[in-house]
């Protein structure tokens, strides 16, 4: 998961270090569908695994660079981590004390983001892959109502976590983070998770508004889409919304926004055609979502959204409610069944906020069940954290 855009200069980066190890590594590592424990790779290729061992400590190296100052004057030289959680930096013990009223409430909480970070970087949370056409929940999706029990109607998904945790648990040993297979295993589930957030996000919301996907064919409309829209577009996540709603008629996903490639909007434009029976399809559209609906919906070039979803949309901020304002006041106005997420508690509680003069009709507000588990340091405060869709909410109309 990235860092929520922002200008603080300790976390400029231009790849995500975990996600480029990945993809750099993962056919050297992984063999025949499972990971090779250090020693296996050694003696398989002696070259592979020195140049594995050096971009591993590189890779962690740079993570470790994001936060190397102390958080409290940003000096950057001569600087020690916090003993307990080694996720934050100070310059002595004057700048510890003054901090540690705020971030003892998180201590604890961030050493297990340290176990979190190799899980994210191996190339073994293939857990979610078995994401296979014809896999299906075994309860209804208004029935799961915690990633518990969506664990427990995914016994594959399970089985193959368990699979790859002694391997794992090696690595853990190499890189000099060693690890339980108990926090091993967590941490593989937590990585699950935040692969499927948007998906479940998506259908928990159709549950939420009563749409049924499985008595006809449904649009979905994600506004603000930008580069998690398009990366669940491009892994194709959205598989397990097919698992939710077995023999459904259909889907149909836009993606629409000004980050939206133009070359995506071309090649594949909003549409009326009709929707294939079984299928999840995207179209895109590189536009302000109300200037979409005055040009497609409402001259009847597009049916409208069964179900409005934006993601992280910045609502917390004076300066982005300014360019939602119209896309606000056209899903109110229009009763559109909406769902808005938030990273962590201080963006729901400011976006509740600046929502106040819009009033909107609350169906759901609150903590998201279904909010990725894990968790991230905020870049530009470290005693805070976020999480992809942490809250949600959903609304429809306004109050009379």
């Amino acid at each position: 998961m990235e860092p929520p855009p922002d200008e603080d200069r300790h976390f400029r980066d231009e790849h995500y270090p975990q996600r480029h190890f990945r993809q750099t590594f993962g056919h050297v590592m992984n063999q025949g569908g499972s990971l090779l424990t250090p020693d296996q790779l050694k003696k398989r290729n002696k070259k592979s695994h020195d140049t594995v061992a050096r971009a591993l400590e590189q890779t962690f190296e740079k993570l470790d660079d994001l936060r190397r100052y102390c958080f409290v004057c940003e000096r950057s030289d001569k600087v020690n981590r916090c003993a307990r959680c080694q996720m934050v930096y100070y310059c002595g013990q004057k700048c510890q004390k003054k901090d540690w009223g705020r971030h003892k409430k998180v201590c604890k909480f961030l050493g297990g983001e340290r176990i979190d970070q190799v899980a994210e970087t191996l190339p073994c949370q293939n857990a979610c892959h078995v994401l296979k056409p014809g896999r299906t929940w075994s309860k209804p999706a208004g029935d799961v109502e915690t990633w518990a029990d969506w664990l427990a109607i995914n016994p594959s998904v399970v089985a193959e976590i368990k699979r790859n945790v002694p391997s794992m648990v090696e690595w853990y040993k190499f890189i000099g983070r060693p690890a339980t297979e108990t926090a091993v295993t967590e941490a593989l589930q937590r990585c699950c998770t935040e692969m499927l957030t948007h998906p479940i996000v998506i259908g928990k919301g159709l549950v939420t508004f009563n749409v049924d996907p499985r008595t006809k064919p449904v649009h979905i409309h994600m506004v603000g889409a930008a580069k998690p829209e398009l990366l669940m577009s491009e892994i194709d996540t959205t598989k397990e919304l097919s698992a939710m709603f077995p023999n459904h008629k259909g889907m149909r996903i836009l993606l629409v926004g000004p980050e939206v490639p133009h070359k995506l909007a071309l090649g594949n434009p909003p549409s009326k055609k009709a929707i294939s029976k079984g299928k999840i399809e995207y179209v895109y559209c590189n536009e302000l979502y109300h200037d979409f609906v005055h040009r497609y919906v409402d001259n009847s070039r597009c049916p409208k959204a069964d179900l409005v979803v934006a993601l992280h949309p910045g609502l917390h901020t004076e300066v982005l409610i300014e360019p939602w304002t119209p896309t606000i006041n056209l899903l109110l106005d229009r009763e559109l069944s909406t769902v808005f997420t938030m990273y962590n508690v201080a963006e729901y509680d400011d976006s509740l906020e600046i929502l106040i003069p819009f009033r909107p009709n609350y169906v759901q507000s609150g903590v998201n069940p279904f909010g990725s588990l894990l968790a991230k340091q905020t870049p530009f405060d470290l005693n805070q954290v976020f999480a992809s869709n942490s809250y949600i909410l959903a609304i429809k109309g306004r109050k009379k």
